[in-house]
């Protein structure tokens, strides 16, 4: 589902495995605020934690960046154009499976991209993009 008009994430249904979202991923020298800018993340699941007398949504994403001369081994880069669109990537992408972040379904940290005002989910990974995720991480 691709949002393009303000919402409440409470109103809109969780994104779906394999979802690509435009997330404000936190730095670990403070993990429970937004990051300065958003990037877009790979969803890995999605659900409900308890938290007190009720229970919130969490989603768990992986780290993804344009800075693609970061490639290690455990992260490949999205760059064939048909791949990027079904994504809704604009530029060639850092996949890193393995950099995990359980986070909040929350609009401080999952948004609408300013550069065309669609989102949280912004695309979905393909089955290639699939396929190369659980050759680096079997269990994802």
């Amino acid at each position: 589902m691709v949002i393009r008009e303000p919402y409440r994430t409470d109103l809109i249904p969780l994104p779906s495995k394999w979802d690509i979202v435009w997330c404000a991923w936190p730095f670990d020298d403070n993990p429970k605020l937004p990051g300065p800018y958003p990037r877009p993340c790979l969803v890995r699941a999605a659900g409900f934690m308890p938290f007190g007398d009720r229970d919130i949504p969490w989603l768990f994403v992986a780290y993804c960046t344009t800075q693609v001369d970061r490639v290690a081994e455990a992260g490949f880069v999205i760059e064939d154009p048909e791949e990027l669109s079904e994504c809704g990537l604009y530029e060639p992408t850092l996949v890193m499976p393995p950099l995990l972040k359980g986070l909040p379904w929350s609009p401080s940290l999952f948004m609408r991209r300013q550069r065309d005002n669609i989102g949280p989910v912004i695309g979905h990974a393909p089955e290639a993009i699939q396929r190369r995720t659980l050759q680096i991480m079997p269990l994802f």
